[in-house]
């Protein structure tokens, strides 16, 4: 069995390395030569490949459901390449997502596969690798990137045949005992995790607890949306995040900010947003 560790690992290292994205690929270095002969083909699915193609002459490449069959053959195992066929018929496990959440009110596992259904097929698939992300092969101008598991378009989860999930726990919980050796969680200690109710059971949590679970940790150097919100949050409660305001940048301002916020509220002073310190953040 191939364990979910080993696979998130393989995403990120083409994450790392900039592998781009040719429609039928599954991890080959993509050539002039090659490019040229696709610019050759009429078929509809390379349409995009055709007009982007050229930009990804020297990286590796492959389409969605092609990273997963690389990953899987790297890793000693085999997975079909082809995102509908590994929904319908490659998942031991599968259903639907709401806004990031499984339906059946279950934890979302990292290493699991979620996928998108455009009302006939499932027709993209990504692997979701913990702390709110998507790693994916997104398309042939993005190439793999990646996404928030909140994203609108992700539909579906599975739970993919030869993985090993058993062991696979809640990201948010088990990530977060792994990195602190002291006992601490998120400048608290364990034990006022125990005060969340099981993660597992979608009845015990209140609309709070189930946004702070899905929010990825943000800390300096973070980007994007998310760390905007952080900052909107930080500026209404007082807490200054510098002359640039709002950008969506983890600078040393919002740094600055986020520690202080953190020294008055009781927490250890680690500049680290994670789940107990936007718990803290949201309250009113």
């Amino acid at each position: 069995m191939i364990t979910t560790e080993a696979l998130i690992e393989k995403f990120r290292q083409a994450l790392k390395e900039k592998w781009g994205y040719i429609w039928g690929t599954a991890g080959e270095k993509w050539t002039e030569a090659k490019q040229r002969e696709l610019e050759k083909s009429t078929d509809s699915n390379r349409a995009q490949g055709r007009k982007y193609g050229k930009k990804w002459i020297g990286h590796t490449v492959a389409d969605c459901s092609g990273l997963f069959s690389w990953a899987f053959k790297q890793l000693g195992g085999t997975m079909y390449h082809g995102s509908d066929t590994m929904y319908r018929k490659w998942c031991t496990e599968k259903g639907e997502l709401k806004k990031g959440k499984r339906t059946d009110c279950a934890v979302l596992k990292p290493g699991t596969a979620v996928f998108v259904w455009n009302g006939s097929r499932y027709s993209h698939v990504g692997l979701f690798v913990g702390d709110g992300t998507v790693i994916e092969a997104m398309g042939t101008i993005n190439g793999v990137t990646t996404t928030k598991v909140t994203a609108g378009k992700w539909t579906h989860w599975g739970e993919l045949a030869g993985i090993d999930y058993i062991n696979a726990g809640n990201e948010e919980l088990h990530d977060r005992r792994d990195q602190s050796s002291n006992g601490n969680f998120d400048g608290c200690n364990m034990a006022a995790v125990t005060q969340i109710k099981d993660l597992d059971n979608c009845s015990t949590m209140n609309n709070e607890q189930l946004m702070v679970e899905a929010w990825p940790t943000l800390r300096k150097g973070s980007r994007g949306e998310t760390v905007k919100e952080l900052q909107e949050v930080l500026e209404r409660k007082g807490y200054s995040v510098g002359s640039c305001g709002i950008d969506g940048k983890f600078g040393k301002d919002t740094l600055a900010a986020v520690k202080a916020f953190q020294k008055d509220h009781g927490l250890k002073m680690d500049g680290i947003v994670g789940p107990v310190t936007r718990k803290e953040l949201m309250k009113e």
